[in-house]
């Protein structure tokens, strides 16, 4: 049966774009369900609705159909076992951690499950959320999982989008359930900080303001020098403390001191980082060592600081398995939240 699907998506698939990789819209409705994608020629990301069809309201099909089934408001995103690998659990139990990188943002998806009868990983996601406008305006997208990243185009990704949500609302109204999107925050964006941080914090001001001017301070006396080359990223801007002004985090990474020692607090695996954070400044920085360093928001609103270990520290049975910390406001402190 997962051929048979992915028989109907390839004839639904123009051949000029399964040459260029370009997003495309496709629909099916045998008489028994509907289905409504958005999909790129070599399956490696889709996105799909589908219920029974309206030509036959009272037939339900065959249990295994049930997979292409979605709740009304509701996209299904399906990843192909090229992007996530293969499954390794027969019992169709077994999840994946999946995050989305698109326009600079790192967005948490909920835990994928396998669909034997798609050969697929899929997670259900509401249409309304954020994410998707997200994916949509964005120059290419990356799915960072156990494998690695995977760099995905966005070329047609929107119009394939507005088609692909208009039938879906048209054949659930059709069907009588009507498409009311259920509220958005599915995929959110990464990850679920711990309770107790505040649910609203006030909007950062912005990046121009006293804390930027310490952390550039701090880059030259540490350098020695000035200028100093500074590269995409040098600079991490966020509001993690809560208190509505801008937390500023250095990524030495990113920075080039110049002679005689360009980078003098890196290794051959990870940099420094140093965090300024004005609910806890007591006028020096908290460092510590990472691999990489970003900042993405956490689902009530906070950012969080987002990084990866060296290979000592992903072998240590505490860390988590693909070796990406969180760090955040918690409690009152700036501390690591998994």
């Amino acid at each position: 049966m997962g051929r048979l699907i992915a028989t109907l998506l390839i004839w639904l698939l123009p051949l000029s774009a399964a040459a260029q990789q370009v997003w495309t819209p496709g629909s099916y409705d045998n008489g028994d369900f509907f289905f409504g994608t958005a999909t790129l020629p070599d399956f490696s990301v889709a996105l799909s609705c589908g219920e029974r069809s309206p030509m036959r309201p009272d037939w339900r099909g065959p249990q295994d159909m049930h997979a292409t089934v979605t709740a009304p408001g509701v996209i299904q995103m399906r990843f192909s076992k090229q992007v996530l690998g293969p499954p390794r659990d027969e019992l169709g139990t077994e999840t994946r951690d999946v995050k989305i990188l698109a326009g600079g943002v790192t967005y948490q998806l909920p835990p994928a499950g396998f669909n034997y009868f798609d050969d697929a990983w899929t997670v259900p996601l509401s249409a309304a959320d954020p994410f998707f406008a997200a994916l949509g305006q964005a120059n290419g997208f990356q799915v960072d999982s156990l494998l690695g990243r995977v760099n995905i185009p966005t070329t047609g990704l929107h119009s394939a989008w507005i088609q692909l949500i208009a039938f879906c609302e048209s054949k659930f109204r059709d069907i009588g359930l009507g498409w009311a999107p259920s509220p958005p925050g599915a995929a959110g964006q990464a990850p679920q900080p711990p309770a107790g941080s505040p649910a609203a914090p006030p909007a950062p001001q912005p990046a121009n303001d006293a804390m930027v001017e310490v952390a550039y301070t701090h880059v030259a006396q540490v350098c020695g020098r000035q200028p100093v080359t500074l590269g995409p990223g040098h600079l991490l801007i966020g509001n993690i403390d809560g208190d509505g002004r801008n937390d500023v985090v250095i990524w030495w990474d990113a920075i080039d001191c110049g002679p005689p020692l360009s980078r003098p607090v890196c290794g051959a695996s990870q940099c420094l980082v140093e965090t300024f954070l004005t609910a806890a400044w007591t006028g020096k920085p908290e460092p510590f060592y990472a691999a990489s360093a970003a900042i993405v928001r956490g689902s009530n609103g906070l950012d969080l600081l987002q990084t990866t270990g060296r290979l000592a520290v992903c072998n240590d049975p505490a860390a988590p398995p693909d070796c990406t910390f969180y760090h955040g406001w918690f409690n009152g402190s700036f501390q690591r939240l998994n």
